[in-house]
């Protein structure tokens, strides 16, 4: 009877065991798996780039004139980086932001071009904003690369007349992001972790300090600089929390509120929509662009 008992105690023994390892390789293949997706996601999103880059050349070799030594500039023909996500071509920085690929030099010229006051300090922002006028404040390094933050005059002015051929992007363009990247069906990876971003630049550690996601499993195949940054409430060291990032989705003039979209880590599947009254007249928000 004993040798019944310790032959069925082997045999339940070694159940656990097969078990135990074919959940360990059921694991391993998933991580394999979602592996090989995010490769080949980011190899997609590399021949998109260069098929733009390309597209670009041809198109300015064909607007060329062949004599353009005496021509005069009257306007600035805005330009921005983007990334092509599913069908959307979001641009790869915040407005007036920076990153390693893509600086953006125009920026500051159609800004003041379409009579943008550029601030510089809390002092300059307070007046801007008391006198009613569209404005963007600048940060200093080391986060000056996060983008411009504009108060509400801006705001409208910028959801009204954008950049030609592009517009102001909003929460439900946030949204059919989230809803691509889902599509991907990773097992071990959330839409949030593929499309923010850490700041990885080892120059400078004061920007790593404070623009890195906090015990966060970061991929950012997408390179769009998305750093946890707040909305601009006159205080720059209430900006940076590494919780969340703030941008602009809209301004209705009608309630006299303020949308804005809110990628967290504790909304991984999708992004939430929040909104501020008039109190966030006085405030300045992020603004990310994205082709018409």
């Amino acid at each position: 009877m004993k040798i019944i008992l310790f032959l069925f105690a082997l045999l339940l023994s070694f159940g656990v065991m097969s078990q135990n390892k074919t959940q360990k390789e059921i694991n391993f293949l998933k991580n394999q798996k979602d592996s090989l997706e995010l490769t080949l996601e980011a190899v997609k999103q590399l021949i998109n780039k260069q098929k733009d880059s390309f597209n670009r050349i041809i198109s300015d070799m064909k607007n060329k004139k062949t004599d353009n030594t005496h021509k005069k500039k009257t306007s600035v023909d805005f330009s921005c980086d983007y990334t092509l996500i599913g069908s959307n071509k979001l641009a790869s920085t915040n407005f007036g932001g920076t990153n390693h690929n893509s600086s953006n030099e125009n920026t500051d010229d159609w800004l003041e071009e379409n009579g943008y006051e550029r601030c510089m300090n809390e002092t300059e922002w307070i007046d801007m904003i008391s006198s009613e006028k569209p404005a963007y404040y600048v940060l200093e390094e080391p986060l000056y690369c996060v983008g411009y933050f504009f108060n509400s005059f801006a705001l409208k002015k910028l959801q009204e007349n954008p950049p030609n051929g592009w517009r102001v992007a909003n929460f439900n363009d946030f949204t059919d992001l989230f809803n691509h990247v889902s599509n991907l069906k990773l097992k071990t990876t959330s839409p949030f972790q593929l499309l923010v971003s850490n700041y990885s630049l080892s120059i400078n550690s004061e920007a790593i300090n404070k623009l890195t996601w906090t015990n966060q499993t970061i991929n950012d195949i997408y390179n769009l600089s998305l750093f946890p940054v707040s909305y601009f409430s006159g205080f720059v060291s209430l900006l940076t929390f590494n919780k969340s990032i703030n941008i602009f989705s809209r301004l209705d003039e009608e309630t006299n509120k303020i949308y804005y979209t809110e990628l967290s880590p504790n909304n991984k599947l999708l992004p939430t929509e929040r909104r501020f009254g008039s109190e966030a007249y006085d405030y300045g928000f992020l603004v990310r662009l994205i082709k018409n």
